[in-house]
């Protein structure tokens, strides 16, 4: 043992003591603010993974109805497949909006926010002439020129509405 260390005077090691102490209150501290960073740095990132999986959904639903309408309005399809795969993407929005609901508080989306773009593109469909008179026999039909023209004014007028889901997601906390 060394004496000069034992023989420091009783204010000299209180301060010596006081300086460990400080020292390890510093690397604490330092270690608890390091792993809030990394805690909140990965919940943001988590967050922006939801995020970018729930905009990458929008957009591929958004790519299936224009895919629709494209082969709609070019003859390609078949009146009942049509049904099906409307009915399809409608689960599909369902899902996704209440997903979006779940991950998200307060409510980010109405549950009915794509309803009116929907029901108005069914509408367009099924209420062509062509359509009702091919549905029985199930043969693929070209939208007559006037329906044509709706789809034309429905796909200006409501394609937005996906770019705001978009934007709605984006600024979900």
């Amino acid at each position: 043992m060394n004496p000069s260390i034992i023989c420091l005077p009783l204010s000299d090691i209180i301060d010596i003591i006081s300086v460990i102490v400080d020292g390890i209150g510093i690397i604490v501290a330092g270690s608890v603010a390091i792993w809030v960073v990394n805690t909140i740095q990965k919940r943001i990132d988590n967050q922006r993974s939801i995020k970018n999986h729930l905009i990458d959904e929008v957009i591929e639903i958004r790519r299936s109805y224009r895919e629709i309408i494209n082969q709609t309005t070019c003859g390609e399809l078949r009146p009942k497949d049509i049904k099906s795969r409307l009915r399809v993407l409608s689960s599909r929005i369902t899902d996704l909006i209440n997903l979006i609901n779940i991950q998200f508080k307060p409510k980010v989306i109405d549950k009915d926010f794509l309803l009116p773009y929907q029901l108005d593109l069914n509408q367009i469909i099924t209420d062509d002439e062509n359509f009702s008179l091919e549905y029985k026999a199930n043969r693929k039909f070209l939208l007559t020129q006037r329906s044509q023209e709706k789809m034309a004014v429905f796909s200006a007028e409501k394609d937005h509405l996906f770019n705001e889901l978009i934007v709605k997601i984006n600024k979900a906390e």
